[in-house]
Formats: C-alpha cells, sequence, structure tokens
C-alpha cells in the first residue's frame, strides 16, 4: 500500500515543482531580457521571425518610424543593401513593408521621387502617379466622413 502511496504522490510532486516561467516573467529579470534579445539578434533565423513580427505589427512599425537614428541608420549605408536582401529572401516581409508604404502617402511620394531623380521614372509618370495618389487620399476621406 505504501509503494502505490508513494508511486502516486512523488511524480505529482515533482510536476508541481517543475513550473516554466512565462515570457513575462523572464522579462521582467533585465539580465535575462538582455541575454534573450542578445540570443534573437546574433541567430539569423530568430532575427527573421522577429522582424517579420515587427513588421505586422503597427505599434512596432510606428515606433521604428518614429525613431529617426534608426531610420537613418537602416536606410544608409549596407543597412538598406542589407535590408534589401532579407525582403528578397522574405516574401512575407517584403509584402508587408510594401503595404505599409503604400499606405503612407507621405512615403510613397519620396519614393517616388528618389524614382524619378535616379532615371527610374519618367517626370510625367510621377506626376500622373502622385495625381492618382491624392484622388485615391481624397476618396478615402470621403469614405470616412
Amino acid at each position: 500500500m505504501k509503494n502505490w502511496l508513494f508511486f502516486l504522490v512523488v511524480p505529482i510532486a515533482l510536476l508541481g515543482c517543475n513550473t516554466t516561467p512565462s515570457a513575462e516573467q523572464l522579462l521582467q529579470d533585465e539580465a535575462m531580457r538582455k541575454e534573450l534579445f542578445s540570443t534573437i539578434a546574433g541567430n539569423h533565423e530568430m532575427m527573421m521571425e522577429f522582424m517579420n513580427v515587427m513588421i505586422q505589427n503597427e505599434h512596432a512599425m510606428s515606433m521604428m518610424q518614429g525613431n529617426k537614428q534608426m531610420m537613418q541608420h537602416m536606410m544608409g549605408g549596407k543597412g538598406m543593401q542589407h535590408m534589401m536582401g532579407m525582403m528578397k529572401e522574405n516574401a512575407s516581409m517584403m509584402q508587408g513593408m510594401m503595404q505599409h508604404m503604400m499606405n503612407d502617402p507621405q512615403m510613397m511620394r519620396h519614393m517616388m521621387q528618389m524614382m524619378h531623380q535616379k532615371g527610374m521614372m519618367s517626370q510625367e509618370c510621377m506626376q500622373q502617379m502622385m495625381q492618382q495618389m491624392g484622388q485615391g487620399m481624397d476618396e478615402i476621406k470621403s469614405e470616412s466622413e
């Protein structure tokens, strides 16, 4: 009888002692949080997954766009080349970034101006696209009123 009780109580007690901390609990500890961030940043696959999550998260995207230092770093030097390479490798990341850009008229205008300056788009094409974007924005505004 004692053996039966022992085999019933011990596994239950061991299971109760083996609790896995939640993500929130892990992130509360500053040292653990820094270690997790460093691990993700140092692992290509994890970083790609994390970037996909960030691109699809409205709050994360607005924070990145609001951080001028980050945007300058990403768009300057090898940052842009690296980002373009990642987007070529990952179709969902590329589509997320493109969708976000298309929803931002100021960013689209800037991109079209850059394309025009580099000879990738004629003046007429750029003006026509900007005019169409303006009409599209007018339609969106009138729908929301």
